[in-house]
């Protein structure tokens, strides 16, 4: 039990069930193993490619590896927008279920990438991974959401954002340890690993309470063209162009910064491995640099009550009648009155003598 500094009211934090800590778990390794996965294919781009363009007919050179990096990486965009058909298949058969599906798809898809033979069989794989990949990402803060209590939600989302960076750095060990040994396909075997997980949330995670109490009402069906309508147009198209911006930054920075470091690496007489060594261990460094940043806050600044009740991250979270009493300044103590001083003494009887 916490207690707020500006009004001195108690702010319990409600106490988490087994399940929905192990429920939180199975979402946190989910997001993990999907951003080892996403991270998988950069790490490995620059030898996936210089091998497969040669088999599809075309140069090895640096500029058709660009070319050919981008146009796998907006096919494994394109899959991960299509990623909102797990939506209402979700809300028809049950969170935990389809979020063990969406595992098993970016799962399968990962690990089927390292039989490709040709850029466009990668691309395909990489397609059908984004799929899987986005619906993960999407249904794995559902389900904390649903599944954690509301003054609780807010530090539980923090904290599920944080796995998909250690994903990149577990992508990173394994590209030290496992690619620079036993080459590209090998590291894209590594991806199958999240099977696992999905067999575990299967078995243990529960679905949540809010899901099953609105199982069996009616639900409001609504278009995506509600969402451009007139209530909804501006701050629609202001997200989109925000997000637009993010994620261009983001991944431009994931996908390319191994392959120019590897680059730079052969140009000063690295060999391969060598220069695959130096990727894993320079791009999660850099990569995530900003996010331990903008994501580990939970939301604390954002608070908009008082100066002193801001460094309590409880406040914003707590029950509103709480929040109500955290406004009001405390009252302020009367002071004490004055004790008269007296006047007189012998200095002043002498002088009225």
């Amino acid at each position: 039990m916490l207690n707020c500094p500006g009004c001195g009211n108690s702010m319990p934090h409600t106490k988490l069930t087994s399940g929905q800590i192990v429920g939180f778990w199975g979402a946190w390794w989910g997001w993990t193993l999907d951003g080892m996965d996403s991270f998988i294919y950069a790490l490995v781009l620059s030898p996936a490619l210089s091998e497969l363009l040669p088999k599809s007919g075309y140069a090895k050179t640096p500029a058709n590896i660009g070319l050919a990096g981008s146009i796998l990486f907006a096919l494994f965009l394109v899959g991960w927008g299509l990623s909102f058909m797990w939506g209402p298949i979700a809300d028809r058969f049950g969170r935990t279920r389809v979020l063990a599906a969406t595992i098993l798809v970016y799962a399968v898809f990962t690990g089927a990438a390292a039989l490709a033979q040709s850029v466009w069989q990668l691309g395909l794989f990489r397609l059908l991974a984004g799929i899987g990949i986005g619906g993960e990402w999407a249904l794995a803060g559902t389900y904390v959401a649903e599944a954690w209590p509301e003054d609780r939600r807010k530090m539980g989302a923090g904290f599920l954002q944080t796995g998909y960076y250690f994903g990149f750095f577990l992508a990173a060990a394994l590209n030290y340890t496992v690619g620079t040994r036993f080459g590209w396909r090998a590291m894209f075997v590594c991806g199958l690993t999240p099977v696992i997980i999905a067999v575990l949330i299967m078995a243990r995670v529960k679905e949540p309470e809010r899901w099953k109490e609105r199982a069996g009402q009616p639900r409001h069906r609504g278009s995506l063209a509600e969402i451009f309508g007139a209530k909804y147009r501006q701050k629609t198209i202001v997200n989109a162009a925000l997000l637009t911006v993010a994620i261009i930054g983001l991944w431009a920075g994931a996908v390319y910064e191994p392959t120019a470091i590897i680059t730079l690496a052969k140009k000063a007489g690295m060999s391969v491995a060598e220069a695959s060594k130096m990727a894993s261990i320079g791009t999660p460094s850099l990569i995530t640099s900003r996010p331990v940043r903008s994501r580990s806050g939970f939301g604390i600044r954002s608070c908009p009550l008082s100066r002193r009740c801001r460094r309590m991250c409880a406040c914003r979270s707590t029950p509103p009648r709480i929040r109500a009493s955290c406004r009001r300044k405390p009252p302020r103590r009367r002071p004490a009155p004055a004790v008269p001083r007296r006047r007189g003494g012998a200095g002043s009887r002498h002088r009225a003598r």
